[in-house]
């Protein structure tokens, strides 16, 4: 197997990150407008802005992960370190990896 190309690596890493910090100003913009809502209308769109938290903190261990192997580190030593246990499972092999529709990348569909 050919060693990881760690320039490559390194730049996904690095759009990986400004990607997290994108998807916080939305995170950021979403909660400023859920202040604006009507009283028990915020409470159902609680549960969906959690989502972008929850992408966010993925997005935070594969950004790690790439610098990790880009620095050299152990690709099993960086998996064993994700705080995030159903992540590490999928990562490192013990789960399947979460569905995805297949298909082209659609805007405001």
């Amino acid at each position: 197997m050919a060693p990881p190309d760690r320039t490559l690596l390194a730049a996904m890493a690095t759009e990986a990150c400004a990607l997290r910090g994108e998807l916080d100003d939305v995170a950021g913009r979403l909660g400023a407008w859920m202040r604006d809502l009507p009283p028990g209308l915020a409470d159902g769109v609680v549960t969906e802005v959690q989502a972008f938290d929850s992408m966010g903190q993925r997005l935070e261990v594969l950004t790690r992960l790439l610098e990790g192997i880009a620095g050299g580190k152990a690709a099993a030593d960086l998996v064993a370190a994700v705080p995030l246990a159903d992540m590490a499972a999928r990562l490192g092999g013990k789960e399947p990896a979460p569905a995805v529709a297949a298909g082209d990348f659609v805007l405001f569909d």
